[in-house]
């Protein structure tokens, strides 16, 4: 009935009919549209908030940074080990989809290799370059902060991920106050919206511990890290055994204690860590990194006890793991090789050398030749 009305009105008055349809759909639109802005707000089927998994299975992980206590030769201070941490793990947060709203990469910081030590040597046209994409990188998501404010309200995960990916960018261009401050935000957001389990909070409470951490709020990064700790057990479900990434997570509380001085409560830690990892034992490139970092933390702490036979023994696994197994080249495992090399320098000091440091380059050469020879 309604097709023949219609046709007969196009042939009476075509023009105004037409008008009145176009005008018929374009408040059908709107209407469509203002339904969809509001479901939206409400949480219906359209909210972004879907996006964001209630809770993730048992199967998958975060991989956290991992702290190391680095060389023996010169002690780290606490921010070279936090952006040591980072660097490490900066490909992982790409994979892991931190920065859903645009491309991570772009946001964070990163800094050539070597990355801590050659600071001075860069040039000014370099220096103003840096300083030129770390304003643009830092425009760029806040400006996604304010537009998932808008959008979405104080709230929502989205905003919490805006919050997440410039605490990124202050944590890795070391402004750690406005990282502090950032992650806090995100924890919270994320903690009411998703829920206290949901993997985001953990990952941003870890974040929060390094920022803690870097600013020598020792006592504020072991509370972040002993939540962390917490909520991944809970979430990962105890009943079920350990889980590998509770080694990495373990590994950082005991590099704070070590920080904090209190050297048994952070050798226990790397221990219960290193026991964890043989239990659970795989053979995926990250699990095996990880391995290696935590003998690496242990020798550094038979070291400053003057164990150095323990020590050593401790290196020579990572070197294994890194060298024989990972297939590292040389440059990418000067850490251990610098540290086996100062032990063994120091051992020969310690039997009438003279040069501590004359030894200690000998013994790296002898080592790298040795890995290369392999």
């Amino acid at each position: 009935i309604g097709s023949v009305s219609t046709n007969q009105h196009e042939k009476d008055d075509p023009p105004q009919l037409n008008k009145k349809l176009v005008r018929q759909q374009q408040l059908s639109s709107a209407a469509g549209r203002e339904q969809v802005l509001h479901a939206t707000h409400r949480g219906g089927q359209n909210d972004p908030v879907s996006s964001f998994p209630a809770q993730q299975g048992r199967g998958e992980q975060i991989s956290h940074p991992m702290l190391s206590l680095g060389s023996l030769r010169v002690e780290s201070t606490v921010v070279q080990r936090v952006q040591r941490a980072l660097e490490g793990c900066a490909n992982n947060l790409t994979k892991q989809g931190f920065g859903r709203g645009h491309h991570l990469s772009q946001l964070l910081c990163k800094r050539s290799s070597p990355p801590i030590n050659n600071t001075n040597q860069k040039t000014m046209s370099q220096n103003i370059m840096f300083l030129g994409l770390q304003t643009m990188k830092k425009r760029e998501a806040q400006s996604e902060l304010n537009k998932n404010l808008q959008r979405f309200g104080s709230r929502h995960p989205r905003v919490g991920e805006s919050h997440q990916s410039l605490g990124l960018f202050y944590l890795f261009s070391e402004n750690y106050r406005d990282a502090e401050t950032h992650f806090g935000h995100s924890v919270r957001i994320y903690t009411n919206a998703l829920g206290i389990k949901h993997p985001d909070v953990a990952s941003a409470l870890m974040f929060k511990g390094l920022a803690h951490l870097a600013l020598e709020k020792l006592g504020d990064a072991m509370t972040c890290m002993l939540r962390v700790r917490r909520v991944r057990e809970d979430a990962l479900g105890r009943q079920h055994g350990p889980h590998p990434e509770i080694g990495a997570i373990l590994n950082n509380m005991a590099c704070v204690q070590y920080e904090l001085g209190d050297y048994k409560r952070a050798e226990s830690l790397f221990q219960e860590a290193l026991d964890l990892q043989r239990e659970v034992f795989t053979t995926e490139p990250d699990f095996l990194k990880g391995v290696s970092i935590v003998l690496c933390n242990i020798a550094f702490l038979h070291a400053k006890s003057g164990s150095f036979p323990k020590a050593l023994i401790e290196l020579e696994g990572a070197l294994q793991i890194r060298q024989d197994i990972l297939l590292e080249d040389s440059s990418r495992m000067s850490d251990i090789t610098e540290n086996m090399a100062h032990l063994l320098a120091i051992h020969q000091l310690q039997h009438g050398a003279v040069n501590l440091d004359e030894i200690t380059e000998v013994y790296i050469t002898m080592l790298r030749k040795s890995g290369r020879e392999k």
